[in-house]
């Protein structure tokens, strides 16, 4: 595959960080983020690979053969190569301009699911929120995937690196492969 190495990126208050922040309908391949790069965000979705993965109705994200040597921080929905997987919600702008409906995010979310295949992380993945001095809890972290809110088709990925949720005593979701999953399938395998 095609490495990227000394990459730093960070982006305190930032959503959607990663090598790509937000892919929606795309596919990535064969990319490997080396050791020495680093990434951070400053508030959600922050992945190695991708801080999000997105789609209208039927659009499908995929990303495969993909290793992650980064380290990777962020505060919520921080993953080694997706931090977030969602369609898009309800009032939110649709790629033709016009804002999603109740229904039509029901029914988008019915029928998208990403694909994540053969996939690694070795980096180091952190979640942590600072407040000021203080650190709040870091939430939905994972190896592979932070939190997934869309279909999801996960299938031989592996994860080696160290995760860390850090701060306050409510973190929610921290996993070796995928941090959180919620309101939609998925197939892992």
């Amino acid at each position: 595959g095609y490495e990227v190495d000394n990459l730093v990126i960070k982006a305190e208050d930032t959503q959607n960080v990663g090598f790509f922040g937000n892919l929606q309908g795309a596919t990535v391949k064969n990319l490997i983020l080396g050791k020495n790069c680093k990434i951070s965000g400053g508030t959600n979705r922050v992945g190695g690979i991708a801080g999000a993965i997105t789609g209208d109705s039927g659009q499908v994200t995929t990303i495969t053969n993909c290793w992650n040597k980064a380290s990777v921080s962020g505060n919520n929905f921080v993953g080694g190569i997706v931090g977030f997987a969602y369609v898009t919600g309800e009032k939110c702008k649709l790629s033709d301009g016009t804002k999603q409906t109740a229904d039509g995010a029901k029914a988008a979310a019915a029928k998208t699911t990403h694909i994540v295949s053969n996939c690694t992380n070795t980096g180091n993945i952190t979640g942590v929120t600072t407040k000021g001095n203080e650190e709040k809890t870091g939430r939905d972290i994972g190896g592979i995937i932070g939190c997934s809110q869309a279909g999801l088709q996960l299938t031989n990925c592996r994860n080696t690196g160290d995760i860390t949720a850090k701060g306050g005593n409510k973190t929610q979701g921290c996993g070796g492969i995928v941090g959180k999953i919620a309101n939609n399938p998925a197939a892992i395998s």
